[in-house]
């Protein structure tokens, strides 16, 4: 999934807390529930060690794209939609947008810190529920419509929860 839908979503049901905490929490759940569910991702093999120089540019600005609109976009409808009422309620906020990336931020640090044991057993925890419904079986891959459509739609869903329990 991409990191706008982790964002929004994280932040629909972040933003619903009472503390940064259980913001932060509830956020890092709600990316490894949603990753679960079939869905459109862009491609990061421009990343691997072997990739020559226009992939990796192309690869990190699509992911320097994606990261800045899961900031920009949640911000511009929780905070100028009038959710957020005061220092603290944008913590919390940010503490949702910042659980709802992480995982995949530490996906990224992986690829750079390959040997480190922790950073590997997330990475292959993480692989696990990514793929515990196969994107594949679901035809994702051939058809990313259909990929694409379960984000929009998640995050529709989601984000109509937010505001109105917000």
């Amino acid at each position: 999934m991409i990191l706008v839908s982790h964002s929004i979503i994280g932040t629909s049901l972040g933003i619903l807390q009472s503390s940064p905490y259980a913001s932060f929490f509830v956020a890092l759940i709600s990316h490894y529930l949603t990753d679960m569910i079939p869905h459109y991702e862009y491609s990061i093999a421009g990343l691997k060690e072997n990739a020559d120089a226009r992939e990796t540019r192309k690869t990190f600005l699509r992911i320097m794209t994606d990261g800045i609109l899961a900031v920009i976009v949640p911000v511009l409808i929780f905070y100028f939609g009038g959710y957020v009422n005061g220092w603290y309620d944008l913590i919390i906020l940010l503490a949702a947008i910042l659980g709802s990336v992480i995982p995949d931020a530490v996906q990224g640090v992986t690829l750079v810190f390959s040997r480190n044991r922790v950073l590997r057993a997330h990475q292959m925890m993480h692989d696990a529920i990514h793929h515990a419904i196969s994107s594949d079986n679901m035809g994702i891959k051939r058809y990313p419509v259909l990929g694409i459509s379960s984000q929009v739609i998640l995050c529709l869903v989601f984000l109509a929860f937010g505001l109105y329990f917000g």
